[in-house]
């Protein structure tokens, strides 16, 4: 969770532009590929960890697989440098959906209090459904 966590703020950095992507078309931030795979295997090895352990507040792990995707969603796409055009402009996936999985983590926190099974079940299906929205985040531009 630390490594998504980290993975999360430095895609917020990007967002905000406190890491700059580049003047050249196609050139990302520095890092920014490991960042992505790092954050796309912890996603999965976090439901893998909520199936089979017994961590409490394992709902909190949705919180952190959906705010990935939604920092991701505001960074600029480098193949458009040196103009700044967001992933959330016109592109592939829908706002919507980024919500979505942000309103369902929300859930599985919600109802990880009142009913644990629950609670861990939605979250393993927003840390399955999250490294897919990230990836596919900037499909379309």
């Amino acid at each position: 969770m630390g490594l998504l966590i980290v993975a999360t703020a430095y895609e917020l950095a990007v967002a905000l532009g406190g890491i700059h992507l580049g003047s050249e078309p196609g050139e990302g931030p520095p890092g920014g590929g490991v960042v992505l795979v790092c954050a796309l295997l912890a996603m999965p090895a976090g439901a893998v960890i909520v199936i089979y352990s017994g961590v409490r507040l394992a709902p909190l792990r949705a919180l952190a697989g959906a705010a990935f995707p939604l920092a991701r969603f505001y960074t600029s796409v480098p193949y458009y440098l040196p103009t700044l055009r967001r992933m959330s402009d016109h592109g592939f996936v829908s706002p919507w959906f980024v919500y979505g999985i942000v309103a369902l983590a929300l859930t599985a926190v919600a109802a990880g209090y009142r009913n644990e099974g629950v609670g861990r079940r939605l979250t393993v299906g927003v840390l399955l459904a999250s490294p897919l929205l990230a990836l596919v985040a900037d499909a379309g531009h």
